[in-house]
């Protein structure tokens, strides 16, 4: 009689430990998929960094540069690169005071280490085509 009893708790025991390892097995299986998911969302999110980290909202840029542009000055080409910092800023002026006075407003700005105009800018008196090159700070990127 010991042994008949014995022998049910014994597999009493057995089947319970049996479903035991079995749900832990399926807790371990979940586990590692969420594990999984979260290393995945974490590579995106460096990914997200890396990107964030080297963008330039170029057209805060742009419109810091063509506000200073006087009445009588058009803007038709700006090149803006980030790693030179180099800019171009191509337009066309009504005549050379207004061509002086975008100079003088783009020097006065603080945006650049160095600023440069051609002397064929001033070669016109009306409806001159010009062209300022140069760096801008870095504090602007």
């Amino acid at each position: 009689m010991a042994a008949t009893v014995l022998t049910a708790a014994r597999v009493a025991l057995i089947d319970e430990y049996n479903k035991i390892r079995h749900g832990a097995s399926l807790v371990n299986v979940e586990r590692l998929r969420l594990e999984s998911n979260i290393d995945e969302l974490n590579k995106k999110v460096e990914q997200a960094d890396k990107v964030q980290a080297s963008f330039t909202k170029w057209s805060e840029v742009a419109a810091r540069l063509t506000a200073l542009t006087p009445p009588g000055v058009t803007v038709d080409y700006l090149f803006l690169n980030r790693s030179s910092r180099a800019f171009r800023l191509n337009g066309q002026a009504l005549g050379r005071d207004s061509l002086i006075a975008a100079k003088e407003s783009l020097e006065r700005s603080g945006l650049f280490e160095s600023l440069d105009a051609p002397l064929s800018n001033l070669l016109e008196k009306t409806n001159i085509e010009f062209r300022f090159n140069g760096i801008l700070k870095s504090e602007i990127f």
